[in-house]
């Protein structure tokens, strides 16, 4: 049995991808795989088939025959596929064993990234299935140079789409090579006939052919145009208003209930005259714990995108189906309130992906993981990064590698692309904080402030960020309140300064500490008025647990003065924030000056 399938969409990897590169041509490769044999299985005699998928290459799911009742079935059956040679291409090498009464047993998987075959090389590779047996799967790859022309792509060095300089004639006529026909199967055309031919273009092929238009998502991890002009408005304003509150002499330097849509905020912000808002979601998989998978996305009124990936869409878009890139069909914008947040010894080329092998879980295995995943609220959107690839080099790119905390993050082909939707839960599936947006250093951040509306622990989620972006290498200040747990302030500043680039936090807690006593800063409550100051926010009974999905407006307005009033009463500690954070600007554009100086 000999198949072929042949796919020409091919990528070229660029030396540097700070923003989105187009029209790359690149050469593509063609890959043949010959299953060979399989040995000393470790079950009864077996009817045994090898499942392949190489989903970058193809949607589709290709078979070698099944070889009858042997524990050592060989099969010599060649498939060729025609492959992206800088997309990270996972070839899935499927062992099942055929029942035809129940469903066919799944026994192992084995995943290969072609990218360690090199073009022009024939090799014979035997993968050990299980380290203490013998079992071995037999498989020989050739790569050779494909005789298709080469085309245009976009990438931004983690997300790989078609350019839209492959633009083609949809009127033209399309010749039928002979030798692209099937082998060994009987095709008879007659003489002096005309023949029909109907072809359909699937999904893919629709994405690559019929829809060559500029991308309608962005690739970059810059900031988008929107958000750096509000930036420079902003800048205008904020400056104005420390200069009056911090009493300076001389200019700064630049350096109601909800009825909208994301995008109708950016007439309050249009001018920098209202702080940009930021909203943060979690992305999962179904049936995969949250620590195992999940990715920020993050919504402002400009953009709806991941960091991880540097893929945005324009905020009005989002919901709405794309393909590679491309708006497919536009649907309306949601309204806001329905939206549901020492260096290791590295191998000679870091880009490739250890072969590794799959065994299946039991019944009781998939039963208990499924009762342990299943999550009461989760919003599906369409994935706009559907029918995307992932660069060759996408695990080294600095800027995924920022966000990259998860073990299906090394896993290509578990990613985003092939998703037709995405599954959005609250960030506190994660930890309880929004601040991950707020760390890309496209915004340079100098001051968060941080107003905690945890139930339970009023310490653990700012410690859990704290770890968490430690790990990841992102500056954050280093945070030490186990001391204070039960007796916890209004306020907290931590300056980051044993964490160089770290921004300066303050840390209002949700406490109810002088407001008890006080109904402003300074002013005493009076008898009658003590009654008020009481806001239940940590017992069991408190109106504002967990478990309430929505508050009265007794209790919701009784929340808002007390937060109004920890703000209002910490006003010095706000100022001195603000103080360091100017003072180190002013030292940060001191210090080129200086060294040229010294230099000269």
């Amino acid at each position: 049995m000999f198949f072929t399938y042949e796919h020409s969409h091919c990528v070229h990897a660029p030396e540097t991808f700070e923003k989105c590169l187009e029209g790359l041509p690149t050469w593509c490769h063609r890959l043949t795989s010959i299953l060979v044999y399989l040995r000393h299985l470790p079950v009864t005699q077996s009817d045994c088939y090898v499942s392949l998928s190489l989903p970058t290459a193809s949607v589709q799911h290709f078979r070698t025959k099944t070889v009858q009742n042997t524990k050592n079935p060989t099969w010599n059956e060649t498939f060729h596929f025609t492959i992206q040679s800088q997309v990270k291409n996972i070839l899935e090498l499927k062992v099942c064993d055929e029942d035809n009464i129940t469903q066919d047993d799944h026994l192992l998987t084995v995943f290969f990234d072609v990218s360690k075959i090199q073009l022009g090389e024939t090799i014979q590779l035997c993968f050990q299935l299980n380290p203490q047996g013998k079992e071995e799967l037999e498989v020989e790859f050739t790569m050779e140079s494909s005789p298709d022309p080469p085309e245009n792509i976009v990438t931004n060095g983690v997300l790989v789409s078609i350019s839209s300089q492959n633009e083609r004639d949809m009127n033209e006529s399309v010749t039928l090579a002979l030798n692209s026909l099937p082998i060994q199967e009987k095709i008879t055309i007659a003489e002096d006939r005309t023949i029909d031919l109907y072809t359909k273009a699937n999904e893919w092929t629709q994405g690559l052919c019929f829809r060559p238009r500029n991308l309608d998502a962005r690739l970059g991890f810059d900031l988008c145009t929107d958000e750096q002009d509000f930036l420079q408005n902003r800048r205008k304003v904020v400056a104005a208003a420390l200069k009056d509150v911090l009493h300076l002499e001389e200019d700064l330097q630049e350096h109601e209930k909800c009825h909208h849509r994301l995008s109708d905020q950016r007439r309050a912000v249009n001018q920098g005259q209202n702080p940009l808002p930021i909203y943060l979601a979690l992305n999962v998989k179904d049936k995969v714990a949250t620590k195992d998978f999940r990715e920020w996305v993050e919504f402002t009124p400009y953009e709806v995108g991941f960091l991880k990936y540097g893929a945005f869409i324009r905020a009005e878009d989002f919901g709405s189906e794309f393909f590679m890139g491309r708006l497919m069909k536009k649907l309306p914008e949601s309204r806001i309130c329905f939206m549901q947040e020492e260096q290791p010894d590295l191998p000679e080329k870091p880009y490739e992906m250890a072969t590794c092998m799959f065994t299946p879980t039991s019944g009781l295995s998939t039963a208990l993981r499924d009762i342990l995943t299943d999550r009461p609220a989760v919003s599906k959107y369409h994935n706009f990064l559907r029918g995307f690839q992932m660069h060759n080099e996408y695990i080294q790119q600095e800027h995924f590698t920022k966000w990259k905390d998860t073990l299906l993050d090394t896993s290509p082909n578990d990613l985003r692309g092939k998703s037709e939707h995405l599954e959005l839960v609250d960030a506190a599936f994660f930890f309880e904080t929004s601040c991950p947006p707020l760390m890309r250093p496209e915004r340079k951040v100098d001051v968060i402030i941080h107003l905690n509306y945890t139930g339970g622990s009023q310490t653990l989620p700012l410690e859990q960020a704290c770890r968490y972006f430690s790990e990841q290498g992102i500056p954050f200040p280093s945070i030490g309140l186990k001391d204070d747990e039960n007796n916890l302030k209004e306020c907290y500043m931590f300056d980051g300064a044993d964490t160089p680039g770290a921004p300066l936090l303050l840390y209002f807690p949700l406490v109810n500490d002088t407001f008890q006593r006080y109904v402003a800063p300074g002013m005493s409550r009076s008898a009658a008025e003590m009654e008020l100051g009481k806001v239940d926010i940590s017992s069991f009974c408190s109106p504002y647990s967990t478990r309430e999905v929505s508050l009265k407006a007794e209790d919701f307005n009784k929340l808002l003065k007390l937060t109004n009033y920890n703000i209002m009463n910490n006003e010095n500690m706000i100022l001195q924030a603000l103080r360091m954070a100017v003072a180190r600007k002013k030292q940060a554009q001191s210090q080129p000056v200086s060294q040229a100086q010294s230099s000269a």
